[in-house]
């Protein structure tokens, strides 16, 4: 399988999922993807699990093949919110299996979203469990008080700076 970015306006993202799902429904065997991550955010000290959109203003194409058909590009280009297909919407190429395997972090089920990390003596972040396991290279700076954790990673050839949530545990002290 080969995942295609589409770039679209920012915010309409189910929208235009939902739109070329329904366009494409017995003619092409496609998957939309939109990865999101849990971002536990405290509010009047309760806390709650907000989705957040991972790269906003795109939805990633799962096709079978290499290459898109000029057929699905052109219905593709008509649904509202479209802006174009990386790197260009008439010779799309699919994502670098570099840009895939990220892609396949945030494609995750929710539950692997929340990372389980501790702190050794030095205050190192020591990543057990989770999303972050896989990103602990890019990990840039960590608030250990919001339990977050802010990733650069490298998209399409762009740098994107998120922050993902990690569950704070102790670390077993040696007997």
């Amino acid at each position: 399988m080969y995942y295609f970015a589409i770039q679209v306006s920012t915010g309409y993202e189910n929208q235009f999922k939902q739109k070329l799902l329904f366009k494409i429904e017995n003619l092409y065997t496609v998957s939309l993807q939109i990865p999101v991550h849990i971002k536990p955010i405290r509010k009047q000290g309760k806390i709650k699990n907000n989705e957040q959109i991972v790269f906003p203003g795109y939805v990633f194409l799962e096709y079978s093949e290499k290459e898109i058909p000029l057929s699905l590009i052109t219905i593709i280009q008509k649904i509202p919110y479209f802006i174009r297909i990386l790197p260009q919407t008439l010779s799309p190429l699919p994502l670098s299996v570099q840009d895939t395997k990220l892609l396949s972090y945030f494609l995750q089920p929710k539950s692997k979203q929340i990372s389980t990390v501790y702190f050794d003596e030095n205050d190192k972040i020591v990543v057990v469990d989770g999303i972050l396991k896989d990103l602990e290279g890019y990990i840039i700076k960590v608030n250990k008080r919001k339990q977050r954790a802010k990733v650069c990673i490298d998209m399409c050839k762009t740098p994107y700076i998120i922050e993902v949530a990690f569950e704070n545990i102790q670390k077993k002290e040696n007997a």
